[in-house]
């Protein structure tokens, strides 16, 4: 019986603590707090444009894809998978990629991807309060991130 009381005290805990991000009209709030603006680029399908909230441009998600063959799987002879899909974070001139976001097939796609890119900005606090690019903790962050993807992409082309 402590077992269970211990188990359901750390999921609460879990739940309570877990950081709600919300996408209303474009403002990505977190915990209730205006963050940022996210827009769809007219131009390109499938990605987007994050700014501050005096409309700034920050960051560009350009969606990228490779195919991997030892990501296909079958399921009652269904071929399935074979297409990584991530993200690029880049400037908004395009001039530099900060670091690659992506999920595991299993974890979803679409509004998930933008979700997780835009925890990491977050919780590398890479965004200052005043909507400002924070450079030094930009480039911490993109050590610890990296460049996964790209990497994989390069030597399987190899």
């Amino acid at each position: 019986m402590k077992k269970i009381f211990i188990i359901i005290f750390c999921f609460v805990l879990c739940i309570g603590y877990a950081q709600k991000l919300k996408n209303k009209d474009g403002i990505i709030s977190v915990e209730k707090l205006n963050y940022i603006k996210i827009s769809e680029d007219k131009v390109t399908n499938d990605n987007y444009i994050i700014s501050n909230l005096d409309n700034k441009e920050l960051f560009y998600l350009k969606k990228r894809f490779f195919s991997d063959s030892s990501t296909v799987q079958y399921f009652n002879g269904v071929k399935s998978g074979g297409s990584v899909y991530f993200y690029e974070i880049l400037s908004s001139n395009l001039e530099k990629v900060y670091f690659e976001v992506g999920l595991k097939p299993s974890m979803g796609g679409g509004w998930r991807f933008i979700e997780y890119a835009i925890k990491s900005l977050y919780n590398g606090e890479a965004i200052n309060s005043d909507g400002t690019l924070n450079i030094e903790k930009l480039d911490i962050l993109e050590k610890k991130v990296g460049f996964e993807f790209s990497t994989k992409e390069k030597k399987l082309k190899e």
